[in-house]
């Protein structure tokens, strides 16, 4: 009797199994569910990657663009034109919060998301309106805060000559035009 107990096969009821196949079902949906959530993440990390990425070219390109510049000026419709060496005009213009970047043969997107783009005059006096900087605002995440991108055209050699030379023509002239208005007021004291 003993031996016959010895060879009776192990086995579970239907209830058991049962809930087996559904604890196996819950932790298949968890799992699947779990990874759609790190596709979706590294989906979105790689979208922002590429985004970052995108703008550091764009960066880079506007940084190469006022390297080379000779003179950047702003225009009657509130562009900023930047004359190469080879006397090529580049516009940057700020259309639907995207900078773009013409020239003769081609037009770039340099960055998207921005909110406002403005220079920086060298001189306040100057009719020609040329700017030495230019500040770019860039939409964050949120739509509120901003962050700023600088650039600086470095003067050629013959505007760093020049600026010496007229401050120190404004000077003598401010020294002339004073000892005019004393030389009047003494001839007038005579009179």
């Amino acid at each position: 009797m003993t031996r016959m107990a010895h060879n009776r096969l192990q086995a579970s009821t239907l209830a058991e199994l049962l809930v087996v196949m559904i604890v196996i079902g819950i932790l298949f949906l968890s799992v699947m569910d779990g990874m759609e959530l790190t596709h979706r993440y590294f989906s979105r990390m790689t979208d922002r990657m590429a985004a970052r990425q995108q703008a550091y070219e764009g960066y880079c390109r506007l940084e190469s663009l006022f390297d080379r510049a000779d003179s950047t000026t702003f225009d009657a419709r509130n562009r900023v034109t930047v004359w190469l060496s080879d006397d090529r005009p580049v516009c940057l213009e700020l259309r639907d919060s995207v900078l773009t970047a013409s020239g003769d043969r081609f037009c770039d997107v340099l960055f998207r998301r921005v909110a406002k783009m403005d220079g920086t005059m060298m001189r306040r006096d100057a009719p020609s309106r040329q700017i030495d900087t230019l500040h770019i605002e860039f939409y964050e995440e949120d739509a509120v805060s901003t962050s700023r991108l600088r650039f600086v055209r470095r003067p050629t050699p013959a505007e760093e000559q020049l600026y010496p030379l007229t401050e120190t023509e404004t000077k003598y002239r401010r020294m002339y035009e004073k000892k005019k208005r004393s030389y009047e007021e003494r001839k007038m004291e005579v009179w």
